[in-house]
């Protein structure tokens, strides 16, 4: 069986605390050969330099990777190391936007210049094409009305290329055969581009991805009615892909969805997609581990509740053999922090990873 691993790095550049510092963490555990796995689905590695960095960082141990920026030439599957030409957004598309929110709420001295974009300018924002509204929101924070910051961002995504890396990469140490990227809403944009990577290792279809949580309390992209759905839409988009190798998959990621176990303290988030995804698969790590991955304890997250949302998900028919022959551990949780997320693990017990 595969060794694999999941873990979200956080490499938000504003999005999460010491951006900069972790990043090094990271880089530091990979050159040191301490990343464990056979197989290891990332997360939330947004800047393509980032991405670029890790592929080169982990060619030793890892030589072989899939990412929605690799291209097939010829046969092979490679990574791209020139930058895109064309510019993120045209001008029309960021002027629209722009020109809706400075007439209707700064103009008029909008008391609340979020809800008042929010109620005249959606259907400008919408329009906007996913690689435009990625480039502008890159610089997010926590704080939802500060997406108006994203004005400031206009001018260099109407000159300047951006690389949609979807924040997701897959790292291999058997070769791999049969690899695909899809996003999640091709044809319609959303505030945070959501997609799947899909592999073939080893005789295994390995998907991994990082499927929506409840973003705000206002949905503003339009092509559903909450975050709810679009999560539904996403799981079901992946499991429709999945079913048909079901007895030979494994789904990696995070899924922004836990059960609720009180007797571990663990919140529930988004229950009706946790049973979705586990209609077919189940967690090992919820059976034997129970210890939250986006925790209260974590000081770089703003959570108030422990949950798990970050999965490694086996066929329910493969359960036997993995109780038996596999260890579920939860990694990246000492004192040197490098995510608001911990990682899960599930190894050989014969062969675990140190």
């Amino acid at each position: 069986m595969l060794g694999t691993v999941t873990f979200n790095v956080g490499l938000h550049p504003t999005l999460i605390p010491e951006y900069e510092t972790r990043k090094a963490k990271f880089i530091e555990i990979i050159e040191n050969g301490s990343l464990p796995g056979d197989v290891v689905c990332l997360q939330e590695v947004w800047e393509a330099d980032d991405l670029r960095e890790i592929i080169s960082k982990t060619q030793t141990d890892f030589p072989f990777s899939v990412s929605a920026l690799h291209q097939t030439i010829d046969g092979d599957t490679v990574f791209p190391t020139a930058n895109p030409l064309v510019p993120a957004c045209t001008l029309a598309e960021v002027n629209a936007v722009s020109q809706c929110f400075f007439n209707n709420c700064v103009a008029n001295n909008a008391p609340d210049r979020f809800l008042c974009f929010v109620g005249n300018c959606t259907a400008e924002y919408q329009a906007l094409s996913q690689v435009c509204l990625a480039c502008l929101l890159a610089r997010q924070t926590q704080n939802v009305k500060e997406l108006l910051n994203a004005f400031s961002r206009t001018e260099l995504c109407a000159t300047t290329p951006y690389e949609m890396t979807y924040g997701l990469v897959i790292l291999s140490k058997r070769p791999i055969d049969d690899t695909s990227f899809v996003d999640y809403h091709d044809g319609y944009s959303v505030s945070v581009p959501r997609g799947y990577l899909r592999a073939k290792v080893g005789g295994v279809h390995v998907f991994c991805t990082h499927t929506t949580p409840v973003l705000t309390d206002i949905y503003l992209d339009g092509r559903f009615g909450s975050y709810e759905e679009q999560s539904l839409y996403e799981l079901g988009t992946l499991l429709n892909a999945a079913n048909p190798v079901l007895e030979k998959s494994l789904l990696l990621g995070d899924f922004n969805t836990s059960p609720s176990i009180p007797d571990a303290n663990i919140t529930s988030q988004l229950p009706v997609a946790y049973q979705l995804l586990t209609q077919n698969y189940f967690s090992p790590y919820l059976e034997v581990v129970t210890s939250c991955t986006y925790c209260n304890d974590n000081w770089l997250t703003n959570n108030r509740s422990d949950r798990i949302i970050d999965h490694v998900l086996p066929p329910k028919s493969w359960r036997d053999q993995i109780m038996e022959k596999a260890t579920p551990v939860r990694i990246f949780d000492g004192d040197a922090t490098v995510s608001d997320h911990y990682g899960v693990a599930l190894f050989n017990q014969e062969r675990k990873e140190d």
